[in-house]
């Protein structure tokens, strides 16, 4: 340790010693190893650069030791960063190596570089740093770059210095000792964690500064601040005496708003939960705000996205075991004994929990009920530590019970860049906007395109004109989906001025990376006679093996066994070859990226860099496999000896869907690839899988021709395979708009299915079967006291069933056939009836408080107890019975009946009744 006298002096620096001792040598090196890059000797040109920066005779003074710290951390980044533009094509196969010996000047200005605070703290603010910056800058458009991407590479390099002097540190630590001994600074009694913590901090840095979709620019320089909102709910008293429940949002700006929860340090309120669509920005988010928090306050940051994290064990023993298996720090930071005491934990992807269906949901919600009783005993006398998870809406909505009671600023809702204005015609929930700073109206569309077109050279002013339509709006206002739109409209290979959906969008991208290896035959000849279809048919099994994992990732011994069970054997053998010869860097940029190995098997393991990848990846599997199926039943009803019978089709489907439930995710790009294969074929395939399932309700699924497991196996995959097949044929009915023509052995046969697949309801979220329940023939069936919360029964037929005593609270019956239905008794309660025939229907007891309806035909349907007394009816024109009414419900009735039309007609009144009807008119 330096004496009080040494601490006292002046700080020594390097002085008089210019840093283009080697400089030209460093860029001439990183021009060789781009010539050698073609013939993949890259990383043998960077070892030996890298290795030759020796002590070359200067002394091991401290001045000298950090010159050699920053001469080695500068060579180390500078070849990564390179390395990744070389493998990346942008320097094309002509780069101007030989023209940059004599026209660059490799000169740096001499610095004084003092060896203090800043020096440890703020490395990168060197002016040594910069001047390697500006010059890699000038050095990459003299080796052919144009402007705009030699300057987004060189913006990335302070992140790359700053992770290459961490890790340069940590393998010489000895050789670095004396510059820690010569100054003054809080590293002199540093320990190992205190290292690692600034280790770590570089990694969260450097990966927002790697490269996006093999871009030359990063996340974080196409970043655009992100809105988010959380409710609140005022209450007002009515005039009528009814409180009612005001539904308000308050706009924040979500980096701002978290800054300020984590400075105002409150040991109670230690919790944010962030919520969001596929692509809404959440992990960007994540990653953003961790780096931004570990490199600019004292707080200690740990990113875990939950996908790699073990949440079968104790919550402190499963953080352990992930710091440890990344190599980020040598303790537990959440340690009862040497814990973190000033620490934020990120959790992010709590739907990677719920990857496995309802009891993986119940996972989810167990791990945020452990994080809070973890937060609740750190947090017990002063504040130690606090946690963000993010997740998909759905699986927040799934858990809406475990988040209904938290503080308002608890749970924040991402916002998309545009906001569409939304029409709200329930005059009984009233929403209001809370928007003090003006965010709620911003176009971001307009930043994100101004900042792609400078990082790109094209120099947009906004949102181009072709892509502001309004069925593009959902699809250009989430930031994945944006950029994706950017990358197809940038290659023209779409026509946006006609109409286009993101699975159009998604075929486009797997087209581009296929192209891109075809480009570069010179490199990436192994691949060459493959074709797209081919290609495309491996990336699917790619989707489909991660799809019957864990939803993300999967091993190469599971895509080779998907291949071969579908005779892709010879396409995988030509696209492993093309892997290996490096088109996996090309498809790494844009699907998935190795990820480890499986811990029980060891097999090398891949991940999808986004989870919609795969879900449209598998999703055109699927719908390849519905064609399929519906395929081989008209072979077979052409000739005996052709095709596949029912037992057979549904065999297939089995083992297709069986393995994990489908999502509502999946669902929409099922339903996207269908509506891009049309009426016919959507129609086909439904009139077959309405036979399937008629045939499931008869006889259930055929598991006996399954590889025999346990009962509770079977069961699983028989309910997920059952599920999937009436969600894919609600996607086509939504094509088509036409009703699936099921047939039923029994009235009770569809209640009894639907009861099963649903199961024992542990939230408000119902079953995915549940929203797919429209254009079904459900004619005089039985279904009475079933669960039909929030489903949607839209479209479909279910003239004179029963239904008595069943739940239909917050159901969607738009356009469905009731008539002569038995419903007394029934909850309607918030339901939707847009032109609903309700004619003839036995209503007796049903309550309708809230209800909507408009146009809805109640000729002749009875009713009475005051049963729409709270109904909201617009344009509805009936000829309804009401019985036993109370004189004072009359009254109301006929009020709304004046007001919008109702005619009622009267039977079995109590005199008194009548009377007060006449005076009211």
């Amino acid at each position: 340790m330096a004496s009080p006298s040494q601490k006292a002096s002046k700080p020594k620096g390097i002085t008089g010693r210019s840093l283009a001792v080697d400089g030209k040598d460093l860029f001439s090196a990183l021009a060789k190893g781009v010539m050698h890059s073609f013939q993949g000797k890259w990383d043998e040109v960077a070892s030996d650069s890298i290795d030759a920066v020796k002590a070359l005779g200067i002394g091991t003074e401290p001045p000298a030791i950090a010159y050699i710290l920053i001469r080695r951390a500068a060579t180390a980044s500078m070849f990564e960063l390179v390395g990744e533009t070389a493998k990346s094509g942008f320097f094309g196969t002509k780069p101007y190596a030989s023209s940059t010996k004599t026209v660059l000047d490799f000169t740096i200005s001499e610095h004084d570089i003092p060896i203090d605070k800043a020096f440890f703290q703020k490395p990168t603010e060197l002016k040594v740093v910069k001047s390697f910056q500006a010059l890699l800058c000038r050095w990459l458009e003299l080796m052919g770059l144009e402007a705009h991407i030699a300057n987004a590479v060189g913006g990335r390099f302070p992140a790359y210095y700053l992770y290459a002097l961490n890790e340069e540190w940590k393998k010489h630590s000895k050789l670095y000792q004396p510059l820690l001994d010569s100054t003054d600074t809080p590293f002199q009694d540093a320990s190992n964690q205190m290292w690692a913590w600034q280790s770590y901090a570089s990694r969260l840095e450097l990966a927002i500064n790697e490269s996006t979709f093999e871009e030359a620019f990063s996340l974080k320089q196409i970043y655009v601040p992100l809105r988010a909102y959380y409710e609140v709910f005022p209450i007002h008293k009515e005039l009528d005496g009814m409180d009612k429940r005001k539904r308000t949002k308050r706009i924040v700006e979500l980096k701002n708003e978290l800054s300020t929860w984590l400075g105002n340090g409150k040991k109670d309120d230690a919790i944010r939960i962030i919520s969001g669509g596929p692509g809404s920005g959440k992990s960007s988010f994540a990653k953003i705000f961790a780096a931004h928090i570990a490199n600019s306050t004292e707080i200690k940051v740990l990113f875990i996205p939950l996908h790699r994290f073990d949440s079968s064990k104790d919550l402190t023993e499963a953080v352990g075991d992930f710091v440890t298996e990344e190599n980020i720090l040598p303790h537990n930071p959440l340690s009862p004994t040497n814990g973190e005491t000033n620490l934020l934990i990120i959790f992010d992807g709590l739907d990677e929990l719920a990857s496995q269906g309802k009891a993986a949901v119940e996972t989810a919600r167990a791990f945020v009920r452990e994080v809070d009783l973890t937060l609740e005993k750190r947090n017990s006398q002063t504040l130690k530590l606090r946690a963000i998870i993010s997740g998909r809406e759905m699986v927040l909505q799934d858990n809406e019970t475990e988040f209904s009671s938290r503080r308002p600023h608890q749970l924040l809702t991402l916002l998309p860049y545009y906001i569409e204005e939304e029409v709200n015609d329930d005059d009984n929930n009233e929403e209001e906007i809370i928007d003090p700073d003006d965010l709620y109206d911003y176009d971001q569309r307009d930043i994100w395109w101004q900042q792609y077109g400078e990082l790109t050279g094209k120099k947009y002013e906004g949102l181009p004109k072709h892509l502001d339509r309004d069925d593009l709006n959902e699809v250009t206002s989430q930031p994945l989906l944006n950029y994706l739109v950017a990358l197809s409209y940038t290659r023209g290979a779409l026509d946006f001025t006609k109409a286009v959906n993101l699975n159009k969008i998604y075929a486009d991208l797997v087209s581009s990376v296929h192209e891109r290896a075809y480009e570069n035959k010179r490199r990436y000849t192994q691949i060459e006679g493959m074709t797209l279809e081919s290609f495309a048919r491996v990336l699917e099994e790619v989707g489909l093996a991660a799809w019957h994992g864990d939803g993300r990732t999967t091993t190469v011994r599971e895509i080779e066994e998907h291949c071969f069970n579908n005779g892709l054997d010879r396409h995988l053998k030509t696209f492993e070859q093309g892997a290996k010869a490096g088109v996996l860097r090309l498809l790494a940029a844009f699907f998935f990226r190795q990820y480890g190995r499986r811990s029980s098997s060891g097999d090398a393991t891949f991940m999808f860099t986004h989870k919609s990848f795969g879900e449209y990846l598998t999703a055109r599997r699927i719908v390849r496999a519905m064609e399929k199926v519906a395929k081989e039943r008209d072979n077979r009803r052409e000739s005996s000896d052709e095709g596949w019978d029912e037992r057979e089709a549904l065999w297939r489907w089995v083992q297709l869907a069986g393995p994990s439930p489908m999502t509502s995710y999946l669902f929409r790009f099922v339903q996207n690839e269908l509506r891009l294969k049309g009426k016919a074929k959507a129609r086909k395939i439904q009139s077959c899988f309405a036979e399937l399932f008629s045939l499931v309700l008869r006889s259930g699924m055929p598991m006996e021709q399954l590889p025999r497991t346990t009962f509770k196996q079977e069961n699983f995959m028989a309910r997920n395979a059952e599920e999937a097949l009436l969600v894919c044929m609600s996607a086509c009915a939504r094509v088509t708009q036409e009703i699936s023509p099921i047939s039923h052995a029994t009235r009770l046969v569809f209640g009894a299915w639907f009861r099963r697949v649903q199961g024992q309801r542990y939230s408000p979220a119902s079953a995915l079967a549940a929203y797919h329940l429209d254009f079904l023939n459900l004619e005089e069936t039985e279904l009475a006291v079933v669960d039909f919360y929030s489903a949607n029964l839209s479209n479909s037929v279910l003239r004179g069933a029963e239904v008595q005593h069943a739940i239909f609270i917050q159901a969607n019956l738009n356009y469905t056939n009731m008539e002569g239905v038995k419903a007394d008794g029934a909850s309607f309660e918030d339901a939707t009836l847009i032109k609903t025939n309700l004619e003839k229907a036995k209503l007796l007891g049903a309550n309708f408080s809230a209800a909507r309806f408009h146009e809805v035909n109640l000729n002749g349907a009875r009713m009475h107890d005051g049963a729409l007394e709270h109904a909201i009816i617009r344009d509805t024109v009936t000829d309804a019975v009401l019985f036993e009414l109370h004189p004072a419900q009359v009254a109301s009735i006929q009020r709304a009946a004046n007001e919008e039309m109702l005619k009622i007609h009267r039977e079995g009144l109590l005199a008194e009744a009548l009377n007060n009807v006449e005076s009211e008119s």
